[in-house]
């Protein structure tokens, strides 16, 4: 009962936690970085102090660890269980994909992607990026960097590191159709969309060294890296 009393305890606190995010990083910009083969191209190390969501294996690029780690496959936990505990990185997932309750979790709504209210639930299925794109949006970070989300192959490669052994074959449908969803918020001016990847449907194509002079640029002292206590920091509701 007292085991019972405290998992209970510390799901509503992990919960409450979740949903304390929204607009946690307002005005910060945010790097989202998928594992697409044009991943391979550039060094993620002028990122290391930046805020940063890494979507899956991103880990395997120079041994990246992001702020907060994404993933919502289960066949991911089954292969990389016992790498994912070692990262620094936030955990966030679903429930459903978090055996040994190491994460922080989001509520999954089926159906078209939508911006989400807070970061406690995320709409769509099928494209990691999109989902990753509502998560930063709902943190309040402006702009929004993409990197290697190409949402094609490169030769046979389904990623930076190879073959994806569990990549379906729906995936890049799905992953084309959520760029186009993202692109549409950029026109609207919902939230700048910086495209450092190696697609065409995304707006604003440039360096990730481009990219970073870019957020120095427009976001002031918010645009300059803050390091991940910092952003932790924030998340978790802690004094800096």
């Amino acid at each position: 009962m007292i085991y019972i009393k405290r998992a209970k305890a510390i799901y509503a606190e992990k919960r409450n936690t979740v949903k304390n995010w929204k607009g946690a990083l307002q005005g910060h910009p945010a790097f989202i970085v998928g594992c697409g083969p044009s991943l391979e191209d550039v060094s993620l190390d002028p990122l290391l102090s930046y805020f940063t969501i890494g979507i899956n294996r991103v880990y395997q690029k120079d041994k990246f660890d992001p702020t907060i780690l994404f993933w919502q496959d289960l066949e991911f936990w089954k292969t990389e269980h016992k790498k994912v505990p070692k990262l620094k990185a936030i955990k966030f997932t679903r429930s459903l994909t978090d055996p040994k309750d190491i994460a922080y979790h989001f509520n999954f709504k089926s159906g078209p992607f939508m911006l989400p209210i807070s970061a406690s639930t995320l709409y769509g299925s099928g494209a990691s990026a999109p989902l990753s794109f509502e998560l930063a949006s709902a943190l309040g970070c402006d702009p929004i960097v993409f990197l290697g989300t190409d949402c094609k192959y490169r030769k046979k490669k389904t990623n930076f590191y190879g073959v994806n052994a569990d990549h379906k074959p729906h995936t890049l449908t799905r992953c084309t159709k959520g760029l186009n969803w993202i692109q549409a918020w950029d026109k609207k001016g919902k939230h700048k969309i910086i495209n450092c990847s190696d697609n065409d449907i995304l707006p604003n194509k440039m360096s990730l060294e481009d990219a970073i002079e870019y957020v120095k640029e427009v976001c002031g002292d918010f645009g300059q890296p803050k390091g991940r206590d910092f952003y932790a920091s924030r998340l978790m509701k802690q004094k800096c």
